[in-house]
């Protein structure tokens, strides 16, 4: 149990209650704002990766130099191996064309469009989330309301942006690639799908990252807010200290040398 506030606390709880109320609104107004935007986003994530699991499928899984774009030709499962024979790729691969690259990019939207986007709502959300943070700075000092004071700060300080490679690890890791002997050398690049994963999902990933913090800080607004009319202060803990006073010097320490029933060096010595 805490105890009762004073009349200075009293009068900071109500008018953090006040402004918390008139940051509802604005925080819905967020929210419907990413409903619309993560739904498309949604979608076009789906579309993503539909189109790397179908390249993914028909891929060479060569990674040297230009035959990392090596696709069977129907840009189905294979049904040969890439390597036909010992320096040279099967007749049922090739390099993936132009404008099937083209016609893939179109199913997803603009790029620059999106980042645009991203980052005007974003900027309306961090100074949502920046403003409700201010406002409740002080209730980490009010019994109980720890938890909520973590949470909230949790939500500015935490990423907000998707680590590209902690996508590139998702897909790739336990991937097996082949590496011909005649390719020694040549250097490694990615295939155009995971190019293309990697220039879109850790975006995609990011904004639904964004609505959910949207959705977390209305969440904590009305707790807090049904809190804080029952607000109590923290009671103040005792400091303890135990400090040594003297020690026993009857004791000599050696082999037969014990500690002292009070904790310190010799059975005269006090502790406080």
């Amino acid at each position: 149990m805490g105890k009762e506030l004073n009349e200075k606390m009293q009068k900071v709880v109500d008018t953090c209650v006040e402004r918390n109320h008139e940051l509802i609104p604005k925080s819905q107004e967020i929210i419907e704002v990413y409903d619309d935007f993560a739904r498309n986003i949604e979608r076009h994530r789906q579309a993503l990766i539909e189109i790397y699991t179908k390249l993914d499928k028909a891929h060479s899984m060569l990674m040297q130099g230009e035959y990392a774009d090596y696709y069977t030709k129907h840009l189905g499962p294979a049904q040969t191996s890439v390597a036909s024979e010992l320096f040279s790729i099967s007749d049922e691969y090739g390099k993936l064309p132009d404008a099937i690259k083209k016609e893939f990019e179109t199913i997803l939207p603009d790029r620059e469009g999106l980042i645009t986007t991203m980052n005007s709502n974003s900027k309306g959300l961090r100074d949502i989330i920046d403003e409700v943070v201010s406002i409740n700075s002080f209730i980490n000092r009010l019994d109980g309301m720890d938890k909520l004071s973590d949470e909230l700060n949790a939500l500015s300080e935490e990423a907000w942006v998707y680590p590209v490679d902690v996508v590139h690890s998702e897909i790739m890791n336990n991937k097996a690639f082949i590496q011909p002997i005649w390719l020694h050398g040549t250097q490694q690049v990615n295939p155009y799908h995971v190019e293309l994963y990697l220039k879109f999902m850790p975006m995609f990933n990011s904004i639904l990252l964004h609505e959910a913090k949207a959705k977390k800080v209305l969440s904590l607004l009305r707790k807090i807010n049904s809190n804080l009319p029952f607000a109590e202060l923290k009671e103040d803990k005792p400091y303890i200290q135990n400090v040594v006073k003297g020690t026993d010097n009857s004791v000599k320490v050696d082999e037969h040398a014990s500690i002292g029933s009070n904790n310190a060096i010799g059975d005269n010595a006090k502790v406080e």
